[in-house]
């Protein structure tokens, strides 16, 4: 059970891994098509607080109008991002499960 675990955790890392660099590409895609968006949104210190906005949350940018590419391109991150965060939830359940299996 620890080895199936360990399985999860790697394989959630590795999403969390491949959507922030798709979360990069994203970024960048964004500021090539619309650089006024991304200059009011990403160049500031909070950039990184509208990035989870953009992510996670339809309502923010809802008025942006992006381009069927940067929403397609969006749904792919928020999806890594989701299912990293599943990986991570089931490690840390098997892993309880498995320490209190063993306690006993």
């Amino acid at each position: 059970m620890l080895i199936f675990a360990l399985l999860f955790f790697l394989l959630g890392v590795v999403l969390f891994l491949w959507a922030t660099a798709s979360g990069k590409a994203l970024i960048a895609l964004i500021k090539k098509e619309r650089p006024k968006v991304h200059e009011k949104y990403f160049s500031a210190l909070n950039g990184s607080y509208y990035y989870w906005i953009l992510i996670l949350s339809k309502t923010e940018f809802g008025r942006e109008n992006f381009s069927d590419e940067i929403l397609q391109l969006r749904t792919s991150v928020a999806k890594k991002y989701k299912a990293s965060l599943l990986c991570v939830l089931i490690f840390a359940m098997l892993l309880l499960v498995s320490t209190l299996i063993t306690s006993q």
